[in-house]
């Protein structure tokens, strides 16, 4: 039995559980549904961390950067000698 591609779809997007998972062929049981549900929550919560990780370092390597090409520039010889 060939089981149908699930579309691309946002993080953020909520779909009921028959869409979100296309192999569980039998209605899935209320502790089921509840445990998906549960990792669904868990994984919305480790990408929005890890999204504020992302921009916090980015934010802080620009800064460094920043720093370090002013750094540099004090002990770059002039073009003028």
């Amino acid at each position: 039995m060939t089981v149908p591609p699930v579309a691309l779809q946002s993080f953020n997007a909520h779909r009921p559980l028959y869409e979100a998972y296309p192999t569980l062929i039998a209605p899935p049981s209320m502790h089921t549904v509840r445990l998906l549900e549960a990792i669904n929550g868990l994984s919305l919560q480790v990408d929005a961390k890890f999204n504020a990780l992302t921009t916090h370092f980015n934010d802080r390597y620009n800064q460094l950067d920043e720093r370090i090409n002013e750094l540099a520039s004090r002990f770059r010889p002039s073009l003028d000698d």
